[in-house]
């Protein structure tokens, strides 16, 4: 049985920022890595997809295209980040109710 969970868009904002929290990136010193802005970048984007798509199907659709746009500079980050990436989009799918958005409009 699927079960539907519906989120705020302050529920997703508190999502995001909790997985960050979590999956912290390494640092040296005080000085930011430079795939850790690019990774910041893209992670910007994942979530303008997720904001702005109507539909679940809408969403996969723009975010397989993002991954395949991407490929460069996701190979310049870390596997474990990538994976946490698409793992979030996947809890993303599973959890985020698109149509109950769109219908709020």
């Amino acid at each position: 049985m699927k079960k539907i969970i519906r989120l705020t868009e302050r529920d997703l904002t508190r999502l995001v920022k909790r997985i960050i929290n979590e999956y912290g990136y390494p640092r040296i010193g005080d000085e930011r890595l430079s795939w850790e802005r690019l990774g910041d970048e893209l992670f910007g984007e994942i979530y303008n997809i997720t904001d702005t798509s109507n539909s679940t199907e809408e969403f996969k659709s723009r975010i397989d295209q993002f991954f395949e746009d991407e490929k460069i500079n996701l190979k310049k980050l870390p596997e474990e980040t990538v994976n946490d990436y698409k793992g979030f989009v996947s809890d993303i799918i599973r959890l985020w109710s698109f149509e109950d958005k769109s219908r709020k409009s």
